[in-house]
């Protein structure tokens, strides 16, 4: 992501890390985050998780890490449920950058047969 952060930092998108760590945590956090490269800012979730989780993604099972793309107010464009390759990332963050209609989620598999755990989800 840092990388991403970079490369796309002159056309306006800023990454903001997130971290559901716990808060005896946060110099370890700090540390990890300076030697990746990230420069502030870099965001703390809030106890409980419950509340967080479910503004983040309300289909979002709690599983780390996952991506997000916001835009400028707030709406959440993009979701990538589990890792991501950050050239899936840049596809979406360039159609996105060029005004196309990118809103969507990815979810990736558990499984070769299970894309979305959730009970009666179809694959995708």
């Amino acid at each position: 992501m840092r990388q991403i952060s970079e490369q796309y930092a002159s056309r306006g998108l800023q990454v903001v890390p997130i971290s559901v760590d716990e808060p005896e945590q946060m110099n370890q956090l700090v540390e990890w985050l300076q030697s990746r490269g990230f420069q502030p800012p870099a965001w703390v979730a809030a106890r409980p998780l419950d509340v967080f989780k479910s503004s983040v993604a309300s289909n979002w099972l709690g599983n780390i890490p996952i991506t997000l793309l916001y835009d400028a107010q707030g709406k959440r464009r993009f979701f990538w449920n589990g890792p991501v390759a950050a050239s899936e990332v840049t596809s979406i963050l360039d159609g996105f950058l060029e005004g196309k209609a990118i809103d969507g989620e990815k979810h990736y598999a558990l499984s070769a047969d299970i894309t979305d755990p959730r009970p009666g989800a179809s694959a995708d």
